[in-house]
């Protein structure tokens, strides 16, 4: 079972064991090894100390990245690597972070404090897999399952809760029996998790390819990490294309109608927040080719287009058509866009006032609906009539 390995990671492992200390990847990178999936980095963990782990490498470039946790960043042929102390973790008081960290010289109490089997392996090029779990067999039975006992895994960490979900629904997997009560049991420990934390994960499992199925099976979950949560619609999160994260989120909260309280709960970036609300309040409009123009100066091209997705294919492709056309026509989307302006107006004898901003907004709705052309004489004589 060798994997092929960037030169600079097998470098990296090769050169602590010359030093004297064991070195392996380990993590998320051997799963997705195992998976035939490449991976996005390699985690490598040491026997040796953070000190000893800047000696080895006092050649190249080396960041404390968090030495009081024990890792440091250390550049090889311009690739980041990350290489943590294999560690032990105090008790967790407040039921996210451990009391204390411990540095060891053991890999196997390293990987007991880990979160999953398929996340507790260890790879080395000349070692091969260490596996003290059963991860690769989970990984084979596409199984979900804590290591050790899971009620203690989640009340150590309960973000742990969340991240069950996320990679079910990233990865297809089933999730184990005993693992999966303790996900309903302990959910409301999730109280305990930053909103910020909370959004990250949420966000990442609803885009994952099996966010529904997950759903259906731990909504229950779901709803205590979304208090403000009244209801989901899983039919629609179907509908919507995965890896979409924003479509996903609108589709699946659009018939909530606290779905604004609960877009504010997560602190989402303002621009995620205004385009997710949007979507909600567009899904189920009903748009006629006509009035494309008018939806475009609304929403803006790039929220119109993710709308569209949503649509059937042959609604989606006679709204396309316009889009198309009224680009092509360089409608004026932005009252800014109109031949004439305020100053316009009141040189046209009209008094200054609030019904100036009205008038305008009256002329671009009918230049949008095309009955009359973005030209100035003919918007001033509009005016007049």
């Amino acid at each position: 079972m060798p994997f092929s390995l960037p030169q600079s990671v097998t470098e990296a492992l090769l050169r602590l064991n010359a030093h004297g200390f064991e070195a392996y990847l380990v993590g998320g990178c051997v799963r997705d090894m195992l998976m035939g999936i490449p991976p996005h980095d390699f985690d490598i963990c040491t026997s040796a100390l953070p000190e000893e782990t800047m000696q080895c490498f006092a050649d190249v470039r080396v960041i404390e990245t968090g030495i009081k946790h024990g890792t440091v960043t250390v550049i090889l042929h311009g690739e980041p690597l990350e290489i943590t102390t294999f560690r032990t973790e105090g008790d967790y008081l407040d039921g996210r972070h451990p009391s204390s960290v411990a540095f060891t010289r053991s890999l196997e109490n390293d990987l007991m404090r880990r979160d999953f089997t398929v996340n507790a392996m260890a790879y080395h090029p000349e070692k091969g897999l260490t596996d003290l779990y059963g991860g690769r067999q989970d990984i084979e039975r596409k199984l979900l399952r804590c290591v050790g006992d899971p009620t203690e895994r989640f009340t150590e960490d309960a973000l742990r809760i969340l991240r069950a979900l996320r990679f079910a629904a990233q990865l297809g997997f089933e999730i184990d029996k005993a693992t999966g009560d303790a996900l309903h049991a302990l959910r409301g420990r999730l109280s305990l998790i930053s909103r910020e934390r909370i959004a990250a994960e949420l966000l990442r499992m609803l885009a994952s390819p099996h966010a529904p199925q997950v759903l259906h099976l731990y909504g229950d979950v779901f709803l205590a990490a979304l208090p403000d949560c009244t209801r989901f619609d899983i039919d629609a999160l179907k509908k919507a294309p995965e890896g979409h994260t924003l479509l996903r989120t609108a589709s699946l909260l659009h018939g909530d109608p606290n779905a604004q309280a609960v877009l504010k709960s997560l602190k989402l970036s303002t621009a995620f927040t205004e385009d997710s609300l949007m979507l909600i309040d567009a899904y189920d409009a009903k748009i006629e080719p006509r009035e494309v123009p008018l939806w475009l100066a609304k929403m803006g091209k790039e929220r119109f287009d993710a709308l569209l997705l949503l649509r059937e294919k042959q609604e989606r492709q006679t709204l396309l058509k316009e889009v198309r056309r009224a680009l092509d026509e360089h409608l004026p989307f932005s009252v800014r866009d109109l031949a004439i302006n305020g100053r316009d107006l009141i040189a046209a004898g009209l008094p200054a006032g609030p019904h100036i901003g009205e008038l305008l907004e009256s002329l671009h709705k009918e230049v949008l609906m095309r009955k009359i052309p973005n030209d100035r004489d003919a918007l001033l004589k509009r005016i007049k009539e």
